[in-house]
């Protein structure tokens, strides 16, 4: 599909996201695959304008960066924001669906495994046209974790919607208590370090 098929149908899953996932359900994964490297370089793009933006205002207020020196560490912030939003966009999408499908199926989702990337690839369209606004992005992560829902429960044909919602309670808590987990002990050992340097 073109960029402007690509496009019509993220509005279309923004508007009517049970219908639109039923219209994709026969899609094969190559397609749902091609929209989300799409989508994410849509959404890499306008991140990266948006950190060099940030990025050159902090530079220009808070400091005597010469004025020669400001566009290319502008320029600079671009590209390496929008490179690493493209890449972490694409890879965690793969990775939250292998995950993510492990946990259904243990729910008893019988669909394939195509069916789950489909619902998180196009599950992620509220992050992809939205996401990249700052403190907003948190508002439509969580949007796009309801429309991977909504797909899971239409590709799949799930029957009980609590187990459904069972299945991304664990998928989701596993990894937020692990990395809470770890953050937490990185914050008490760098207590000592702190009571030393005081």
């Amino acid at each position: 599909m073109s960029l402007r098929e690509n496009l019509n149908l993220g509005v279309r899953f923004l508007k009517e996201p049970s219908k639109t996932f039923d219209s994709v359900k026969r899609t094969a994964l190559k397609e749902g695959f091609k929209y989300i490297l799409v989508m994410a370089a849509i959404f890499a793009v306008l991140n990266g304008i948006v950190s060099a933006m940030m990025v050159g205002y902090a530079q220009s207020a808070f400091t005597l960066t010469m004025a020669t020196q400001l566009p290319l560490i502008v320029l600079i912030t671009f590209v390496a924001g929008a490179i690493a939003a493209y890449v972490l966009a694409v890879v965690l999408s793969i990775i939250w669906g292998l995950w993510l499908h492990l946990w259904v199926y243990v729910f008893g989702a019988r669909g394939s495994l195509e069916q789950t990337m489909k619902s998180v690839f196009y599950g992620q369209t509220p992050m992809y046209l939205i996401g990249w606004i700052p403190f907003l992005n948190i508002v439509f992560g969580i949007w796009a974790i309801v429309w991977t829902g909504i797909g899971l429960g239409r590709l799949h044909g799930y029957q009980k919607e609590g187990m459904l919602a069972l299945a991304f309670t664990l998928a989701l808590g596993i990894p937020v208590l692990v990395i809470s987990l770890l953050a937490a002990t990185f914050l008490m050992s760098m207590i000592p370090l702190m009571g030393g340097i005081v």
